[in-house]
């Protein structure tokens, strides 16, 4: 399946929509975006961190803190899923006739930062308790920053549709956020922000 990885190509709609809902299945290209299929974020993750690299690298640092905030929530929660994930499939490892990839999802664990050490069924799942346990911390972390990004909306309370809305009354024009890119949104907001300093 074939999904954006270029700040030249992903459209409005799904940039945003990936972010807000911080749900990477929106960077899939599909005719479809009402009902996601199920995918393997993790290999989602690099992609869309490299694409909010480049648009926050067009921002003021004005507006790029909320955005490294959402970044960080994306990231964190696809982290505390591949994880839940790994351990819930490594629970079967010793049951009879269910064959598990374990020593694939352990070596995933071990690079999140989980390593397990065992030597029979009974230390093993002390072991995936006791991840289980420790993975919680993404928990805190995923709501601190949740909060950060609350307390940030409050202070400025808009969504990107705001954002498009305001662009096409100040310059005039039509953005389409299903087929224009994330590279022509930042154009018209440059222009957008060039006519409000003028004006100022």
């Amino acid at each position: 399946m074939k999904y954006y990885n270029d700040i030249r190509f992903i459209p409005i709609f799904n940039f945003f929509e990936a972010i807000e809902s911080q749900d990477l299945r929106y960077t899939l290209m599909l005719d479809d975006y009402s009902n996601l299929p199920n995918y393997d974020t993790e290999k989602l993750k690099e992609s869309f961190e490299n694409i909010i690299d480049q648009y926050t690298s067009s921002l003021s640092d004005k507006h790029n803190k909320p955005l490294e905030d959402k970044k960080t929530v994306i990231s964190l929660t696809t982290d505390k899923n591949i994880v839940n994930y790994a351990i819930e499939i490594l629970r079967y490892k010793y049951h009879a006739g269910i064959e598990v990839e374990h020593e694939y999802l352990e070596n995933l664990l071990k690079d999140k930062g989980y390593p397990i050490h065992y030597n029979n069924a009974k230390e093993f799942h002390k072991e995936l308790d006791r991840v289980s346990q420790n993975s919680k911390g993404i928990d805190y972390n995923i709501k601190r920053k949740l909060k950060e990004i609350e307390l940030s909306k409050s202070d400025n309370k808009s969504n990107y549709m705001d954002s498009v809305t305001a662009i096409e009354e100040s310059l005039g024009i039509k953005i389409d956020i299903y087929r224009d890119t994330m590279i022509r949104f930042i154009s018209y907001r440059k222009r957008f922000e060039n006519k409000i300093k003028k004006a100022a």
